[in-house]
């Protein structure tokens, strides 16, 4: 209750934001080709990159060069400039641990970073051609013109983080997904049915069914030193990560059969160093687990330490899509092409 008023106060500074941009006083630039933004209305883990992912997955298979631009939240770059996320590994991730996995995952495709997207994206199509850019986590970034914008949520995380800053986790209220195109909610694997009916009720106020895309996580498969491995089922596990949702992480994992005999947590973006990494390796050792396992992001970090080259493995996610997403596809390849 004390944290309420502070919830108000950030409400109204971006009640007033908003409206300087609805109302053109703040000028909003547009980028000579077309800019789909995926982002959310809350903090921490909802889900974008692997719908960042799998968009670039199937402009890929199209043939329709495609491009991203993102902030490069807790990067280390200086930013006096646009920068090329390096796919290569390193213990300082330059661009961000999102960014540079989306680089490592897909070599060819130019990813740019930098706090103001338009530069991003005026830096990446000053040296690429592509026919269409995708803006992550940009939703609340309004300078940036868009031509589509997608919205994500975590079906699997509580509804009472729709409260404001400091108070929840919401950037922005609810009534903000009038400027979104589409919602989309993802892991309602990982959720009770009652909780993703309850998302459904909540977004539908603001988007109607058929802008609704639903999707639940899998595992793509377990991958060691860059390449497939297995990992029979039964096995022991010991987990490490640093993410937003650390539990629906464990859930998943659980679900492909291991048994998770534990789970080393860290804050979201977390830049490990030597003395975390001592310790991972010594609660491993000690639990007699069979596999460690992280996810795709914190391996970004985690790949550059020699001592755990040959144990640590990246547990790979993909998306199994529901009812929406032929909807979803169906405009962005009339936008793209």
């Amino acid at each position: 209750m004390l944290m309420m008023p502070l919830g108000w106060l950030y409400s109204g500074a971006m009640r007033a934001r908003n409206w300087f941009f609805d109302q053109k006083i703040v000028r909003i630039e547009k980028l000579p080709v077309p800019v789909v933004s995926v982002g959310n209305l809350t903090v921490g883990g909802t889900g974008k990159t692997p719908i960042v992912a799998d968009l670039v997955q199937w402009s890929q298979q199209q043939q329709i060069p495609v491009g991203v631009i993102s902030r490069g939240y807790k990067g280390k770059g200086n930013f006096d400039r646009a920068l090329r996320v390096s796919s290569q590994v390193s213990d300082t991730v330059i661009g961000g641990d999102e960014p540079t996995m989306l680089a490592r995952r897909f070599p060819q495709v130019p990813v740019y970073v930098h706090p103001d997207r338009v530069l991003a994206g005026r830096g990446l199509l000053a040296q690429h051609q592509v026919r269409w850019l995708i803006a992550d986590d940009a939703f609340q970034h309004r300078r940036l013109k868009r031509d589509l914008n997608i919205v994500v949520f975590d079906a699997s995380a509580p509804l009472d983080q729709l409260h404001p800053l400091p108070v929840g986790r919401a950037r922005e209220s609810l009534s903000a997904l009038k400027r979104a195109d589409f919602v989309v909610l993802t892991k309602t694997n990982l959720a009770s049915p009652q909780l993703v009916k309850a998302w459904r009720t909540v977004v539908s106020d603001w988007m109607t069914p058929a802008r609704l895309v639903e999707c639940s996580y899998e595992l793509e498969g377990w991958f060691l030193g860059g390449g497939p491995t297995n990992i029979q089922p039964a096995s022991r596990v010991w987990l490490v990560s640093g993410i937003g949702n650390p539990q629906a992480f464990e859930d998943m994992i659980k679900a492909s059969g291991v048994e998770v005999v534990g789970h080393s947590r860290f804050v979201d973006h977390h830049p490990y160093g030597g003395k975390d990494v001592e310790k991972i390796i010594q609660v491993f050792k000690n639990s007699q687990a069979s596999h460690l396992i992280t996810t795709s992001k914190d391996l970004t970090k985690l790949g550059a330490f020699p001592e755990l080259a040959g144990i640590l493995v990246e547990a790979r996610l993909g998306l199994k899509w529901g009812s929406g997403r032929e909807r979803l596809i169906n405009e962005l390849s009339r936008l793209v092409r």
